[in-house]
């Protein structure tokens, strides 16, 4: 977890380089003034992906910090806030794919961004709301961590950015939501009590208790929290608990520790990144899998992919082992 606090160094611009004007092998532009090693661009999959959802089909190949750290540095006398605020206090998800904003009390009309260039708007934040942070040994203007998240999510509830996620139409916008609250808090040590404080006077009341109420400071990722979206829905159809990083032991020793379990029906569910695909990685669940078996526990393991089928296949898990739906308004 990263530690905040007004005043506070940020490493986000260690690897900018000032732009000669002419782009140098193996450098990639951030902006007219600043360069980055191409090493640290996105993959091009994932940036063509993210610019389908993008309002104007904006390709940001440059990661969301360094975006971040070089339009500050040269644009003094603005604040940065939204996406880019966190990006820069260092969340390692959800940020790389919308625009950097900055708020400049210069600005008359909305600036929209380019892939080189930041969004600009006038809002001003309240007495405050602002940190003075390091940056490349600089001074920059940042809206306070709680401020940030409430500036992201009003993008998210106007469905200004967006990114794929398992639910209905209706379900989307929240899913977003608490994805963003659960990284926040999990990253950033931030609580609902900030947020909402945060959130006065510029979200709707309601909405934003509920999201901060379905957040949780546990879930490791994005598809964690969005894992657990999916899982709750079983949980309430069945009348069972559903708990959070479930800890095993075997022989008196640390065995493992699920994501979340169903203590009554004792299945365990994982989300598997990209690094279970490694061999090593894949022995180890596994032999994981098999030790579970063995204490007459299930697991079963999701990924990006898979993730659509956990409904289905808890449904008929749960049925098997004679649990009854209680509640069956989901389809």
């Amino acid at each position: 977890m990263t530690h905040l606090y007004n005043g506070m160094s940020t490493t986000a611009g260690a690897l900018l380089y000032p732009n000669p004007g002419r782009l140098p092998p193996g450098m990639a532009s951030v902006s007219g003034k600043f360069l980055v090693p191409r090493s640290v661009l996105r993959p091009e999959s994932l940036v063509i992906r993210d610019s389908v959802r993008h309002p104007r089909r904006v390709r940001y190949q440059v990661p969301a910090e360094y975006r971040a750290a070089a339009h500050a540095l040269a644009h003094p006398g603005t604040t940065l806030t939204g996406f880019g605020a966190l990006a820069l206090y260092g969340l390692p998800h959800l940020v790389d794919a919308h625009d950097t904003v900055l708020i400049s009390p210069k600005c008359g009309r909305k600036q929209w961004g380019t892939q080189f260039t930041p969004t600009v708007v006038r809002k001003p934040l309240r007495p405050g709301e602002t940190w003075h942070v390091l940056c490349c040994g600089e001074p920059i203007s940042v809206a306070a961590p709680p401020v940030a998240v409430v500036q992201a999510l009003k993008l998210i509830r106007t469905q200004q950015c967006s990114w794929p996620v398992h639910g209905s139409k209706d379900e989307e916008v929240f899913v977003r939501a608490v994805q963003l609250v659960d990284a926040s808090r999990r990253f950033l040590g931030l609580t609902p009590e900030e947020i909402a404080e945060a959130g006065h006077n510029r979200l709707a009341v309601r909405w934003l208790a509920s999201v901060l109420k379905a957040s949780s400071a546990l879930a490791d990722s994005p598809k964690e929290t969005e894992m657990r979206f999916l899982a709750a829905k079983v949980a309430a159809e069945f009348g069972l608990r559903l708990e959070e990083q479930v800890e095993f032991f075997e022989h008196g020793r640390p065995l493992t520790r699920a994501d979340l379990g169903f203590p009554q029906a004792q299945v365990a569910l994982f989300y598997d990144g990209i690094h279970h695909e490694e061999k090593k990685q894949r022995i180890y669940d596994n032999t994981v899998d098999r030790a579970l078996a063995v204490q007459q526990w299930t697991a079963l393991r999701y990924t990006q992919g898979t993730l659509g089928l956990l409904i289905g296949q808890l449904r008929a898990i749960l049925t098997q082992r004679g649990f009854v739906r209680i509640n069956n308004q989901n389809p």
